[in-house]
């Protein structure tokens, strides 16, 4: 059974944004402002990365927990005691995936033109330098935002998915072809 599963995605994009913002205020304030602004664009880097490879988290039912397998962190298991309730709802990305997909196209296509322009300009006026580095933001940038369309885009398949949350406020979100399997699976109505 092929399964998508969302697991503290948004502690991902919160802590990485956090990351970003306080190096770029660490860079006005402190000396040497170059180093923690190519520290502030790593850091969004690293949560694209970080983003793109938690799409390899898989599930595991086993007959009393829910094992969530994840690549880079430490495995979490919900045991079926913990679980407070299971939901199959509906997906609200579905019913717009083709249309936000075209625009999500359409504005990277604008957006590319503009920063090819933007960058043109630059080279023009400013040290190579300088453009190297705004290269290697715009660059940055239009990662994160493909690698966030990619992750929307795969979930907006599913008509449907399961949610489940534990007591200790654990939220899985698990995308699958046939949620009420599952549901049957952990033995809940």
């Amino acid at each position: 059974m092929k399964t998508l599963t969302d697991y503290q995605f948004s502690n991902v994009i919160i802590t990485g944004c956090a990351a970003y913002f306080g190096f770029l205020i660490a860079g006005l304030v402190l000396p040497f402002p170059s180093f923690f602004f190519v520290l502030s664009i790593l850091s969004i880097l690293l949560t694209s990365v970080i983003l793109f490879v938690q799409d390899r988290i898989t599930i595991e039912l086993i007959s009393n927990a829910i094992i969530i397998k994840r690549t880079i962190f430490k495995r979490v298991e919900i045991s079926k005691e913990s679980i407070l309730k299971i939901e199959v709802l509906k997906n609200p990305n579905h019913r717009f995936r083709w249309a936000i997909t075209s625009l999500v196209i359409i504005g990277l296509i604008f957006w590319l033109m503009n920063m090819i322009d933007t960058l043109s300009r630059v080279l023009e006026r400013d040290p190579f330098l300088y453009f190297i580095a705004m290269a290697f933001a715009e660059s940055t940038i239009l990662i994160f935002v493909i690698v966030l369309t990619y992750k929307w885009y795969i979930r907006s398949k599913y008509e449907n998915y399961l949610k489940i949350t534990s007591r200790t406020n654990r939220e899985v979100n698990i995308y699958v072809d046939n949620p009420t399997e599952i549901v049957n699976k952990l033995g809940a109505d």
